[in-house]
Formats: C-alpha cells, structure tokens, sequence
C-alpha cells in the first residue's frame, strides 16, 4: 500500500515513517523509534482522530516530559503535529479536505515539515496558542486553557482579563480582585498564520478541524471579527 508520506520532520530532525512498527523511525538511527500510541490525538466532535502531536525535544530526540514547576519551555522544545497515521497510507478514499490541505502547505519534496503549535508569554508563564481546538492552555498545566470567546480584539492586538493568582480570565466572585489585569497578545493572524488563514478563508469542513462539539462559527465571537473590533474598556494595562 502506498504511503503518502514517508518521511516527516520533527524541527531540524528527520524521520521515517514506519507503519509496521507504528512510529517515527530517527533517519539517523532506525532504531530509535517514537511510538504513535505515546503522541496525543487531535480528535473531532464526529470521533475521526486527525492529527498527532508530540511535544518534541530536539535535544533527546524524544517526548519531552514538562515539570510542574517549568513555567517556560525551553528553546529546543516544541509541540509538533502531523497527519494521523490512518491518513498516512493510501486506501483510495478520498482525503479529507483538512489532510489534503496539510499535504499542499507542509510537504515539500517528499518531507512533510511537522507544523509547530506556537506559545506566547504571559506575565511570565508561556501558554500555547492552540487556535485548532480554539484555546490558549498553559504550558505546565494542561489542565489551565482560556478560550478564544474569553478573547476580544482591537486593530492591533488581543487583550483580555486575567487573574495573576490563577493564570486565567476572572470568575465572576473575583471581578474586583486586585490581582486583576488586562493581558495583551499578537493577532491570531500573526501567532499561527497557516490555521488562520484557513479559519477564515477556506471552505474547510470546520467540525474536521476542532476538537468540540460546536462549529467554529459558534466559537468565534463578534469582537474576534477584524471587520468589528471592539476597543478595550479604560484602565487596562499594557
């Protein structure tokens, strides 16, 4: 069966894909092998698993285990995704639009250059910036993810209110607590331009792309529509 992808790079690191063992193979060492059941699974509403992701150390050549008290990730470390492994070989049947996608924007003679998940600092702590499944999660605990609705947008920026003590938008109770801020970050368009670019353009089946239970046209609020920003309120800090 043919495959449609052979080799796949991790950063600067090349593999082979090896559906008989059901991993990456190092290009440079065929015996290194990082097992696909070990990567997270991108999943959508429907149960279809689209992608795989590893949060890749390029140093180790291997999964990267974070500490709970790691607040940064270091330089060498990066979440990475590529197509599912069900994808990779050829059945016939047509691709999903998604995959095909990936294949025209990631691959280029016979590599498929895996896309990195990009992060963003805020107030010290780096979260990722997961624009697929529509939240920024907070690099140490998984666990600690804003939504894209908490979001709003002007011309220039993101921004939105966030509690220092708990790394996330306030709850109701805490709407005066001092430790109260206004957090700001680049656009979408300029953190993960490939993804956003699709969100807003393609005719892309969008419930293929999310790990959710609603459209994505759901998820996106008015004031994330640059034909529509809404300026922030006074007495935000920069």
């Amino acid at each position: 069966m043919e495959q449609l992808i052979e080799k796949i790079k991790l950063a600067d690191d090349l593999y082979s894909v090896d559906l008989r063992r059901g991993g990456l193979a190092l290009a440079a060492d065929q015996e290194k092998l990082l097992s696909f059941q070990k990567m997270e699974s991108l999943v959508t509403k429907a149960g279809v698993a689209t992608h795989r992701r590893i949060l890749y150390d390029m140093e180790a050549k291997d999964t990267y285990l974070v500490e709970p008290s790691r607040i940064i990730l270091p330089a060498t470390v990066k979440l990475l995704e590529f197509p599912h492994e069900q994808f990779i070989a050829s059945t016939g049947r047509p691709l999903p639009q998604l995959i095909a996608l990936d294949l025209v924007d990631f691959m280029a003679e016979g590599v498929y250059g895996a896309r990195e998940i990009p992060r963003q600092k805020i107030f010290g702590n780096e979260f990722f910036v997961d624009t697929m499944k529509m939240e920024l999660r907070q690099v140490n605990n998984q666990k600690n993810t804003i939504s894209f609705e908490d979001l709003s947008m002007n011309q220039h920026k993101i921004f939105f209110d966030y509690n220092l003590q708990y790394k996330n938008v306030p709850k109701p109770a805490d709407a005066f607590s001092p430790h109260n801020t206004t957090a700001w970050l680049p656009l979408l368009r300029d953190m993960d331009p490939v993804v956003w670019n699709r969100i807003q353009k393609s005719q892309v089946e969008i419930d293929q792309m999310l790990n959710s239970t609603v459209p994505l046209h759901a998820h996106k609020p008015r004031h994330m529509d640059a034909s529509s920003p809404r300026q922030h309120r006074p007495g935000g800090s920069h």
